[in-house]
């Protein structure tokens, strides 16, 4: 009976979860919602790797006035970029369930992360040629003018 009881456990289980593979070449943030669009988990999954999610059976926190009947399957998984944006959406996902990033329906794209430039520090100054000047750059029509002022006769 201890065996049949074990064998039952992992055969349920198998087919409660679903597996999440990240088939981008992107870092993505695998979003699980119930059918009513409830958060179930969140999970940050790497490029290549796949995690199987399980729903465990445990009493939860959901508190759904006027709805004791409430379903949480199908899944829903939104598959999200690690800046936030959105990846790809997979809205009907049945336990037992394999769910691939590029599968779903989606932009499957990743805008690169933005790198900070670093403003230059101005001078004192705040001509233009002097600045030029301290990098060791030449404003060409800034050095006519200084010539050209230089060059006119004075009274």
């Amino acid at each position: 009976m201890k065996k049949l009881f074990i064998i039952l456990c992992f055969v349920v289980k198998g087919f409660c979860g679903i597996t999440l593979v990240n088939d981008s070449p992107f870092t993505l943030v695998a979003e699980v919602q119930g059918a009513s669009g409830i958060l179930l988990n969140q999970l940050s999954i790497q490029p290549g790797e796949q995690i199987y999610w399980v729903q465990d059976f445990r009493p939860s926190n959901l508190d759904i006035p006027g709805a004791p009947d409430v379903s949480i399957t199908p899944y829903r998984v939104l598959w999200k970029c690690a800046n936030g944006g959105f990846y790809s959406t997979c809205y009907v996902v049945g336990p037992g369930s394999m769910v691939k990033a590029s599968l779903c329906s989606g932009a499957h794209f990743c805008k690169p992360k933005e790198e900070e430039k670093e403003e230059p520090q101005c001078p004192d100054c705040i001509c233009p040629p002097c600045y030029s000047e301290q990098n060791g750059q030449t404003d060409s029509k800034a050095q006519e003018k200084t010539d050209q002022s230089s060059s006119a006769p004075t009274s």
